[in-house]
């Protein structure tokens, strides 16, 4: 058995436990299916099982369907089947839009450290 360590910075406060859970269930199902299907294949289109999930879990509600659907992004990850597949870091300009934003407590210079 392999063994991951995460870093999470203590001045985030951030919730790390549930993160920790949904990467050991996701782990777990990825053994099993090493097991059922063998390794990750090239041949496989994960991108049309990770829609499929996505969609059952909009049908259900089920959150098994998002570790499903998280796993299929890992798997086409490793063996993408879209013609243009490339990593690319990008900022958020060119990725996503920020709906909502919290305040961020160490950006305000009147903040006093706990």
């Amino acid at each position: 058995m392999a063994d991951l360590t995460f870093y999470f910075s203590n001045k985030l406060r951030v919730r790390h436990q549930p993160f920790l859970d949904f990467v050991q269930k996701m782990a777990n199902r990825l053994m099993v299916g090493f097991y059922r299907y063998g390794p990750v294949n090239k041949r496989q289109d994960y991108r049309k099982r990770l829609k499929g999930a996505v969609k059952h879990y909009d049908k259900t509600g089920n959150t098994e369907f998002l570790i499903d659907a998280a796993n299929y992004c890992w798997l086409e990850f490793c063996a993408p089947s879209h013609p243009k597949a490339h990593f690319e870091v990008s900022d958020s300009l060119g990725s996503r839009v920020i709906l909502y934003q919290q305040p961020r407590p160490w950006e305000n210079k009147n903040h006093e450290g706990d």
